[in-house]
């Protein structure tokens, strides 16, 4: 079972899938309360970005079994190593696609289902709806307000 934000799980769009601060805002709330409900809903808010979603896809780069391969990296894409720099948390899964960039028919094309078909895309499961590209600013962008909760939230758990 993944863990789904409070909000609607069809309103999924950039980043609210995958974001760290759901966990984080879950974490302050057991430290300035000690409610334990609360830290176990820090734990499960991780179990999404881990690999515990519909894709069985971690969307942490070098993190689990079957991790995103291409975050929107210049450093990753420049630095000589096939595999991404670990620790990219990416955008994840979005109800649709944004209408601009280059490559915007490309992944109409080759993703599955075809995002042109505008009967399937409506039907197919939102927190499917993804494309691992270092080219669609919609599924791989990240950003220092996503890395920040994340390096907190997981900082406090894995503490020696």
């Amino acid at each position: 079972r993944y863990w789904i934000p409070e909000h609607s799980i069809s309103n999924i769009g950039y980043g609210t899938f995958t974001s760290s601060l759901y966990a984080y805002n879950y974490l302050l709330a057991y430290l300035v309360s000690g409610d334990k409900n609360q830290l176990d809903k820090a734990k499960q808010a991780l179990d999404t970005q881990l690999g515990a979603n519909p894709l069985s896809k971690s969307f942490i780069t070098g993190i689990g079994s079957n991790p995103v391969k291409y975050p929107m990296s210049n450093l990753s894409d420049f630095d000589g190593v096939e595999e991404p720099v670990p620790g990219y948390l990416v955008m994840g899964p979005s109800k649709g696609l944004s209408y601009n960039g280059s490559y915007y028919d490309r992944i109409l094309d080759y993703s599955y289902p075809p995002f042109r078909a505008s009967s399937t895309l409506a039907s197919y499961p939102v927190a499917r709806k993804y494309v691992d590209s270092n080219k669609t600013t919609m599924f791989s962008e990240y950003s220092i307000n996503s890395l920040a909760p994340l390096a907190a939230v997981y900082g406090y758990f894995f503490k020696p």
